[in-house]
């Protein structure tokens, strides 16, 4: 962790001596400014990375619930035919029906 940097007394210093800690002074918060924005970036990445993960999740999610839609619908396709034969069974065997006449 940085240094806490306290203002010195510069009643004694010349002014290249001034200008030379103004300038230290300022690499000292860029450094720290960059760590700040650097640290943040990362934290955005990891939050994204996470929310990136739980969509890949629910993605995975509605596949697997699709395909249980697509198998219940072919469940149902084939017990509407298998029910549509045997009403034309139904039929047909109505039509061999013969009436008797009673004495």
């Amino acid at each position: 962790m940085p240094k806490l940097v306290l203002m010195p007394t510069l009643d004694n210093l010349s002014r290249d001596e001034v200008e030379a800690y103004i300038e230290t002074v300022r690499a000292k918060r860029m450094v720290a400014t960059l760590e700040f924005f650097q640290t943040k970036n990362r934290k955005v990445e990891l939050r994204q990375s996470k929310i990136g993960q739980r969509i890949q999740g629910k993605l995975d999610m509605l596949e697997k619930e699709i395909d249980r839609l697509e198998a219940a619908e072919n469940k149902v396709s084939t017990r509407l035919a298998e029910i549509e034969q045997l009403k034309h069974e139904f039929d047909a065997t109505g039509e061999e029906y013969e009436e008797v006449e009673e004495e």
